[in-house]
């Protein structure tokens, strides 16, 4: 996921990207957000659930991604704004 993140990034605040398509990646984007945050000792319920950060390394990687990107994720576009039909 953390090598597919810049490249969802990209795609979701492209402007050619319509509000067909944009919400399905913006959720998409929400769930790699959730599944990244931070794993450690002090939550066992959600460490047991997900596994801890030390035994997935993925999830810093993402939040690197994700970090990276922050700008390009400001500009997301406001879809709601628009109407369709």
């Amino acid at each position: 996921m953390s090598a597919a993140l810049p490249f969802l990034i990209r795609l979701a605040v492209a402007p050619a990207i319509g509000i067909a398509v944009r919400p399905g990646l913006v959720d998409l984007l929400i769930v790699a957000a959730e599944l990244s945050q931070p794993v450690d000792a002090g939550t066992e319920r959600r460490g047991l659930l997900l596994g801890y950060d030390r035994d997935h390394p993925e999830r810093e990687w993402c939040r690197a991604a994700f970090t990276a990107h922050a700008s390009a994720l400001r500009a997301l576009p406001d879809d709601r704004n628009f109407r369709t039909g």
